[in-house]
């Protein structure tokens, strides 16, 4: 069995330090911290092979609200499944901070999980990582989410994704991923 690690992201210089890009920069962490992979292009998505572990890494190559047609253009001709996915992605109904994986459940208004949904079910394991919502009420979701994170907010995000990277090493190694939440900070 293989399994695939998705960081969801938009494409392009423009969006690498906003909160949509959160799943693409855990992902590029991760694979940094198992000492780094030859990335690679294909079928509308960049992946690292880590067959000795079972597991591939995954940047679909579309922008967010396609990221089901890129994967399931992707799932096509790789040997990973849908239950295998485990899917890292943004959540504004996600304090800052705060990490929920679990598998299944609804996409959340989030159109990245939307279309993941529709091009291949909701089975797949969804890490969620918590962007907040923002202070103020006059700017839309949209222009949240495509903003780049506080001075103060990327401060504190190297420890946050470290905790983030470890939890997943761990689960790579176990093989199994679990329902929890992980705070930046163990308490």
């Amino acid at each position: 069995m293989v399994r695939a690690i998705i960081g969801i992201g938009n494409p392009g210089g423009k969006y690498v330090n906003t909160r949509h890009n959160i799943g693409f920069r855990v992902v590029e962490a991760l694979s940094a911290a198992l000492g780094g992979q030859h990335w690679q292009d294909d079928r509308g998505v960049e992946y690292a092979t880590y067959l000795d572990r079972h597991f591939v890494l995954v940047k679909p190559k579309s922008y967010v609200n396609e990221t089901g047609q890129a994967i399931a253009g992707w799932l096509k001709y790789s040997p990973a499944e849908p239950e295998h996915l485990w899917v890292i992605h943004d959540d504004v109904e996600v304090p800052f901070g705060e990490i929920r994986i679990k598998q299944g459940g609804t996409s959340g208004g989030h159109n990245g999980i939307k279309s993941l949904d529709e091009a291949i079910g909701p089975d797949y394991w969804r890490v969620r990582f918590g962007v907040g919502r923002g202070g103020s009420s006059s700017n839309s979701l949209s222009d949240f989410v495509l903003a780049p994170f506080t001075a103060e907010e990327e401060n504190e995000l190297p420890a946050i994704i470290d905790r983030v990277v470890s939890y997943l090493i761990q689960s790579i190694d176990e093989q199994n991923l679990t329902t929890t939440t992980l705070h930046a900070q163990e308490k």
